[in-house]
């Protein structure tokens, strides 16, 4: 299956991260929204905060709007079983806007999380806002991901993202 159709119109990636979890790089993640993104530098238009640095490239968290329409795409280099530490998602979670970060144990309690599990070549297509976490990984595999981020055109028009890796 193609990942066009699943797709907006006209996108661009503007981000992508490589995770990979081995035996000496095992971590967890908590339960989180994804709230920042990568821009070449700093904007005075309203509701742009959070700004931070991160591996030499600068980060800013935009207002909403703007997150509700990005779109990430994690490929999977490697297979991503529940002894591997899969993303888990609290589904539906995206579509409430920014939730407070105290809130998300409570809210993923509530819901529950869904194991993301996947084989080698697959791919899972998410939006950034909503609430996911990770577990360390039972058994290493070298689990690999490419985590793309798209945003609309018109939106990369407006902000200037800065496409890192």
């Amino acid at each position: 299956m193609q990942l066009t159709p699943l797709l907006p119109i006209n996108t661009v990636a503007i981000q992508c991260t490589y995770f990979k979890k081995t035996a000496e790089k095992n971590w967890l993640v908590a339960s989180h929204q994804d709230l920042s993104i990568p821009v070449r530098h700093h904007l005075s238009a309203k509701g742009f905060s959070g700004w931070s640095h991160k591996q030499n490239m600068l980060f800013v968290q935009p207002p909403i709007q703007y997150m509700e329409q990005l779109v990430a795409v994690r490929v999977h280099i490697d297979d991503c079983l529940h002894e591997h530490g899969p993303l888990k998602v609290v589904a539906g979670t995206h579509r409430d806007g920014k939730i407070a970060e105290a809130d998300l144990p409570r809210i993923r309690d509530q819901i529950g999380e869904q194991e993301c599990t996947v084989v080698k070549g697959d791919a899972v297509i998410m939006r950034p806002l909503i609430v996911h976490s990770s577990s360390k990984a039972i058994q290493t595999n070298g689990r690999r991901v490419l985590h793309f981020l798209f945003a609309p055109a018109t939106l990369a028009e407006t902000i200037p993202f800065q496409f890192c890796v």
